[in-house]
């Protein structure tokens, strides 16, 4: 359900109402984490509610700001943990593995955009989304973000020529840690804690030939960040990459 009220000119209130149920496909876990434990078998999600409130204004010229705020409520949502098996002499791979709970979380945000005719084209943008448990007001530990930043820049220099920058924030990050063996009882436990913050820097560039052939150049972390994805499996650190596209 969505609704939207332009109380005034170029003045909007809106909101949206979600829900249904998530099918948790084992290629959809494994997109969410290529370190996904394949042996695990997945539960369903169900969201009675997703709500959204939230404010919007194209008023200032070249400028769209939206603001809002909301509630999310889900049953068995997947939060992930890292777990390692131990059994009869065999060590398995770290994997991430995704527990079901019954969680709520609130979430608040903004995002600005500009955009100066087909030059520049500016974004930032804030989301906060912090989830506890349904029953009581503990704080889930999981690798998702508590607050993630978005800052993106766009340019076209020249009618052949663009370039592009994009800065990546997030913080609030903890960890599961979870080890089952039958072979050294003491070894069997859990550890928990808060990962490192994010902070991603890319830029690139294009140059487009025609309408049909064009060049891509793209650095990614930049300043060569070490961080953890998930608990003990680092990120990539500064990489670089070109390519041709052809538009058919």
């Amino acid at each position: 359900v969505n609704l939207e009220w332009e109380f005034e000119k170029s003045f909007f209130l809106f909101t949206t109402l979600e829900g249904g149920k998530e099918l948790n496909t084992l290629n959809k876990m494994s997109a969410r984490s290529i370190y996904s434990n394949p042996s695990q078998r997945m539960v369903n999600s169900y969201t009675p509610a997703d709500w959204t409130l939230g404010f919007r204004t194209n008023y200032l010229t070249n400028f769209n700001v939206n603001l809002y705020t909301g509630i999310k409520t889900t049953t068995n949502a997947l939060f992930d943990y890292r777990e390692l098996f131990a059994f009869d002499g065999y060590i398995s791979r770290d994997a991430i593995s995704f527990r079901p709970v019954n969680a709520y979380a609130w979430k608040v945000g903004f995002d600005v955009n500009y955009k100066y005719k087909d030059r520049v084209k500016a974004q930032i943008k804030w989301a906060h989304n912090e989830w506890h448990h349904r029953n009581g007001k503990e704080k889930i530990r999981t690798s998702l973000p508590v607050n993630e930043w978005n800052l993106g820049l766009d340019v076209n220099a020249t009618q052949h020529l663009s370039f592009d920058l994009d800065i990546y924030l997030a913080n609030g990050r903890e960890y599961l840690n979870i080890i089952k063996t039958n072979f050294n009882p003491d070894i069997d436990g859990f550890s928990a804690g808060k990962m490192k913050n994010i902070f991603n820097t890319s830029i690139g560039a294009t140059y487009r030939f025609n309408d049909s052939v064009h060049l891509l150049i793209q650095a990614n972390n930049i300043f060569a960040q070490h961080y953890n994805l998930y608990y003990g499996m680092p990120a990539q650190r500064f990489n670089f990459m070109a390519g041709v596209g052809i538009c058919f």
